[in-house]
């Protein structure tokens, strides 16, 4: 399976043609998606866009809804077969000041 960008999938990640699901997600989720494909802990998340942890769980149940995937590793998987970000740094020095 080749993206839209001619990257090749990895397994049988799903890949789409647009950017369709991404636009489906607010702002918010879009910002939450990318610190949790960075590898942030939730509290780092918390803590860097002020919000509570129900909130959070919120924003990233309906990210995993709306990308119809089941959990964290789908949705790092989703974002890499179809570069719907650019991830900074390396998941694991990934600075919480930077985000």
């Amino acid at each position: 399976i080749v993206n839209q960008h001619g990257h090749k999938a990895a397994g049988n990640t799903r890949t789409h043609d647009s950017f369709e699901l991404y636009y489906q997600l607010t702002k918010r989720e879009r910002e939450v998606m990318r610190l949790i494909v960075e590898g942030h802990e939730h509290e780092d998340i918390e803590h860097a866009l002020g919000i509570s942890y129900s909130t959070y769980k919120t924003h990233r149940s309906s990210i995993l809804q709306k990308m119809n995937i089941k959990n964290d590793v789908g949705l790092v998987k989703l974002v890499a077969a179809n570069n719907y970000i650019n991830i900074k740094y390396p998941m694991a020095y990934t600075p919480v000041n930077d985000i």
